[in-house]
């Protein structure tokens, strides 16, 4: 019978012919979004020991629930495929896109070690298809933000995706600048019944919010060590400071620690809310690297200019 007389009518008899049942309930074992392969028609003298399904792969666009039921699919380019398919042309398969796929022909190469790339065909895929391959895989585990490490301008990329909305340029510039002094405040609250190690992990973290790395806190089972960086002191005050200064096992007056120090670890007895440290850095040469950042206009208004700081 050809295609174009097949009707509703006549259709379950054509199935039943072609795969020796009819179901009475048939049970939809695809999903719109599943990823198949279609079988490949079989043909006179084909061998056996091929493989029966296709190696390019399709994506279930619809579901019709006739009796019995078909699809209709599209390729992984959304262009879609002509006719429907039944449930038993089509094998369900999980693929996910960091699997590999078979590569039929290395058409060209790019680069050479590490940054070697690979512009192939794909097994069973058109030309539409060809795309550039690393010569190993990127593998990361966990959670990672990425993002662009190399652009090429004047050019459009807005093929990325649409789930960001903002791109950037940032251009640096680097500047020398000597002084002789500088001071920072710097408060820690401290909430009621806060552990010890916890507190040290927010002096550190306020200390570096300020200053950076050149004042730091550790404990240990018996001692706490200060680590100060050369040019750099830290005063404390026993009005500002004491569950420090207990800490510490320093009587409460007021102290200035000019380089690294450890002391025997004394645990208080009453938390002090409020701690305000100073730390005093002279005769520096500040290194500072300006970061100036252009958003495009197209999807922000935003025109900011960053600056941070670090001391060397």
């Amino acid at each position: 019978m050809a295609p174009s007389q097949v009707t509703r009518e006549v259709e379950p008899q054509i199935f039943k012919k072609l795969y020796g049942f009819l179901e009475k309930n048939p049970k939809v074992i695809l999903n719109k979004g599943d990823l198949v392969r279609i079988s490949k028609a079989n043909k006179t003298f084909r061998r056996g020991y091929l493989p029966g399904w296709s190696d390019e792969v399709f994506r279930v666009t619809k579901v019709y629930f006739s009796h019995p039921t078909t699809f209709e699919l599209q390729d992984l380019k959304s262009e879609a495929i002509k006719g429907r398919f039944y449930a038993e042309e089509l094998q369900k398969i999980s693929k996910r896109s960091d699997d590999y796929w078979s590569i039929e022909k290395v058409l060209k190469t790019k680069g050479i070690g590490r940054k070697k790339e690979y512009y192939v065909k794909w097994q069973g895929f058109d030309e539409r298809f060809n795309s550039t391959k690393l010569a190993r895989p990127i593998i990361l585990t966990g959670a990672w933000e990425v993002g662009l490490s190399e652009i090429f301008v004047p050019r459009t990329w807005f093929n990325i995706g649409n789930h960001n909305n903002k791109y950037s340029i940032t251009y640096e510039e680097t500047k020398i600048i000597e002084k002789d002094y500088a001071e920072y405040d710097i408060g820690v609250k401290i909430e009621q019944g806060t552990a010890d190690a916890d507190i040290i992990e927010e002096i550190n973290q306020s200390i570096e919010e300020k200053c950076g790395h050149f004042v730091a806190f550790s404990l240990d089972r018996k001692n706490i060590n200060v680590h100060i960086a050369p040019n750099y002191e830290l005063h404390l005050t026993a009005a500002n400071v004491p569950r420090l200064l207990t800490m510490l096992n320093l009587p409460r007056e007021d102290r200035i620690i000019r380089m690294s120090e450890s002391f025997v670890f004394r645990k208080p007895s009453k938390t002090n809310k409020d701690n305000h440290l100073k730390i005093i850095a002279r005769n520096l040469k500040r290194h500072f690297i300006i970061r100036t950042t252009r958003f495009n206009h197209k999807y922000t208004d935003l025109e900011t200019c960053t600056m941070n700081c670090f001391s060397i």
